[in-house]
């Protein structure tokens, strides 16, 4: 019972946590936002007084990128094919290559089991679930003490930076990997690393991969420094190249997919000194939501919220404290992971070292936010909260708990009298907005005072009589739930993607393969319509292929010598003839009256040129316009646009293949547009046999002539290399098991 104790534990406390949806069968995901900020879905209240209540504002990406990818992969796989292609944004671009799509996810199976809405929640709790069970496995290996274990292990799955992460659903699933890779370091198991790393890649995070495998080569270096010319070393060194090469199978088509995208060419992250934290953001490690949170609407600090959770909870911070002041006291393992936190920390504020990664422009890391390091921070803190449960439940000499009790006491307090004075003061001075700022901050640090207090008191009793330190953990649940809830939205399964009578005519259209774009403005958000399985010509991603954009805005949106490109591809212009090349059908604009204001009784945009594009359906505040030049998906074009009795029908359009039937006189020369987006990688096949793709615009033709079938498929080079490195990378794994097996048992 004992051995399985812990394990019923994490399950109740993971169950317990989205609880909302095993009770009030509740999915969690941001749908709210959608159906509370966008048009269509605002013109109904969906059971509320006025419209649905948004929760959290700021992780917009869930619904508008992963959800929808993670639904594309679901339905691939569900068809016995590699969700090679994604064919709903930007007239069709790559969706595996993308590394963020993660994939190769294990557990991407659930929803392709379970359908999407079952499947996603599933994904989720099995973060939670499994990062409390795998770092309990390595904390068990690492520290003794029975209560310790149990409860870093819940508050590792419960921790604030992987909650805010979880819905992203890849930072979450590299934590969950991480301390199994630990493990497998300590305990010599080589042979299983190979996997693991490959897993640690399926995540989907690329700093997450480097982060790890980085931590863990470290990690494998501080055990073995005093013997690293053994034979164990080669052992760890051919898992690391073994592991390289089960990750081609992603990696090759992601940088050939980067080397073609505008993510190393947009300048996103440069706008917020790359992510790295200002050192005023060393207030949230006691107080995270000094600077606000975006739930309440009052979230005033840097950046976007979850890139800057560097907080742990307060005993996390009380047990850095205790670690950093009692160095010496600690054994070998706690000075390690506190030299570690306190690296990591540096790494994640703003200061000329962390500043390196970004001027030498490190590949893959200087593109993304440098707060990501809190992935280590948290892991490593989970290993100094061990230490000081240890020493509670044992033997902790008092004198070296005073100062960081002190230390936590006075730092809290004396940011509680700071904001309180400075939010009088602004008061007096009639500047309105700094004394929100300082009362938002003054109410929320007095919060964590108060729980600061509690921990204080409880680790001064516990050091009298140990059967307090038990309510230790009930504080980390109830700080973590806590902090979770507030932060996580959870909505109704019916309320997710619903649909109106604006969705509803566009899914009923007989024609099968179109594509609709809706005005800029808040109406029908960047890839919204993936779930749909609606296409449009436009759509939101890092990856977003440079070509096409460039294209796209120099044309569409009138930007003739424009070379400048972003992750956000939206219409400026709304030329019709032009778009109707991009296969757009329909228009979807919002209706304002002369104020400017959303009104059912008021008209479109004065940019919509009204002779160019017909009404077709309106409800409420949003109408349909069709486009009067709108060209059908497949097309058959003449020299001279010359008019004869040619015909073309797509006949199977699956996500990695695209079968077409023609027929063209044979005394007449022709060619098969298909207005799709050209990527390396696309085949076809004219009657069985291999036929030259030409890349006209962006989109593809072929030459036909009689009549016949032409069959378009997606299988590029790099994943076809990829997939002999992956098999290679079997044997040889395979091989490196027999050798081990057999010098064990020499």
């Amino acid at each position: 019972m004992k051995k399985i104790f812990p394990i019923i534990i994490f399950f109740i406390v993971s169950l317990g946590f989205y609880s909302p949806t095993i009770f009030k069968n509740k999915i969690p995901i941001p749908g709210d936002l959608l159906l509370g900020s966008y048009y269509p879905w605002l013109d109904y209240n969906w059971g509320y007084p006025v419209s649905v209540p948004v929760k959290n504002p700021l992780i917009s990406d869930i619904y508008s990128q992963i959800y929808p990818w993670k639904s594309l992969i679901a339905e691939s796989y569900r068809s016995l094919e590699i969700p090679l292609w994604n064919q709903y944004s930007y007239s069709g671009y790559p969706l595996m290559a993308n590394f963020q799509s993660g994939a190769f996810n294990p557990f991407n199976l659930l929803m392709v089991i379970f359908g999407d809405q079952n499947g996603w929640t599933l994904m989720l709790i099995s973060q939670t679930f499994l990062s409390m069970v795998f770092m309990y496995l390595l904390l068990k290996n690492t520290a003794q003490n029975y209560f310790a274990n149990i409860t870093s292990s819940i508050a590792y799955g419960l921790s604030p930076f992987l909650i805010g992460w979880s819905q992203f659903m890849t930072i979450g699933f590299a934590m969950l990997w991480i301390p199994l890779i630990l493990y497998c370091i300590k305990k010599n198991k080589f042979t299983s690393l190979p996997i693991l790393y490959f897993l640690l890649m399926t995540s989907g995070h690329m700093q997450s991969l480097i982060f790890g495998m980085f931590f863990s080569f470290i990690y494998y270096l501080y055990l073995n420094w005093s013997n690293l010319k053994s034979i164990k070393t080669l052992f760890f060194i051919s898992s690391l190249a073994i592991s390289l090469g089960y990750m081609l199978i992603q990696i090759i088509p992601t940088l050939e997919m980067s080397q073609l995208s505008v993510r190393f060419s947009e300048n996103y992250i440069t706008n917020y000194d790359y992510g790295l934290l200002p050192l005023s953001k060393l207030i949230t490690l006691f107080s995270p939501d000094f600077f606000g949170n975006p739930t309440t609407g009052n979230y005033w600090g840097y950046f976007n919220y979850q890139e800057t959770i560097v907080y742990i909870n307060i005993f996390g911070f009380i047990a850095l404290l205790y670690s950093v002041f009692n160095l010496k006291q600690q054994n070998k393992d706690t000075k390690f992971f506190t030299y570690a936190s306190i690296i990591s920390l540096l790494l994640i504020f703003d200061n000329p070292i962390s500043r390196l990664i970004y001027i030498l422009k490190i590949p893959f890391i200087s593109t993304s936010s440098g707060g990501r390091m809190a992935i280590i921070f948290t892991l490593t803190s989970i290993f100094l909260i061990n230490n000081l449960l240890s020493k509670l439940s044992t033997s902790t000499n008092k004198k070296h708990l005073y100062f960081p009790l002190f230390l936590i006491f006075s730092l809290t307090l004396s940011q509680l009298l700071l904001s309180f004075i400075l939010k009088n003061y602004f008061r007096y001075q009639g500047i309105q907005t700094w004394y929100q700022n300082m009362n938002t901050g003054f109410r929320n640090t007095a919060l964590y005072l108060l729980i600061a207090l509690a921990y204080i008191l409880i680790i001064c009793l516990s050091t009298k009589s140990k059967n307090f330190i038990y309510i230790i953990t009930i504080l980390i649940i109830g700080e973590s739930f806590r902090f979770g809830w507030k932060y996580i939205p959870f909505i109704s399964k019916e309320l997710v993607f619903a649909k109106t009578p604006v969705i509803e005519y566009l899914k009923t259209d007989p024609e099968k393969y179109f594509r609709v774009m809706a005005e800029k403005g808040p109406i029908l958000p960047a890839n919204s319509w993936t779930i749909y399985r609606l296409s449009s010509p436009v759509g939101y991603d890092p990856m977003a292929i440079k070509k096409y954009f460039i294209y796209y805005n120099q044309n569409v949106n009138d930007r003739s010598n424009d070379n400048g490109v972003s992750r956000y591809l939206e219409p400026e212009n709304y030329p019709a003839k032009t778009l109707g090349n991009y296969n757009l059908k329909y228009l979807l604009a919002i209706k304002y009256d002369k104020n400017g204001y959303v009104s059912a009784d008021g008209n479109i945009n004065n940019n919509i040129n009204p002779d160019d594009w017909e009404k077709v359906f309106d409800d409420r505040s949003v109408t349909i316009l069709k486009n009067k030049f709108y060209k059908p998906r497949v097309e058959i074009i003449t020299e001279g646009n010359n008019t004869i009795n040619a015909t073309a029908k797509i006949a199977k359009y699956s996500a990695n293949s695209v079968t077409i039937d023609y027929s063209i006189p044979p005394t007449a020369k022709g060619e098969l547009l298909l207005r799709d987006s050209w990527y390396p990688g696309w085949q076809a096949n004219n009657n069985g046999r291999p036929i030259q793709i030409k890349e006209k615009s962006i989109f593809r033709t072929i030459e036909v002539s009689g009549n016949g079938s032409v069959t378009y498929s997606f299988f590029p080079s790099s994943v076809k290399i990829g997939i002999i490195a992956f098999a290679i990378s079997m044997c040889l794994n395979g091989l490196l098991f027999f050798i081990i097996h057999k010098h064990q048992n020499a």
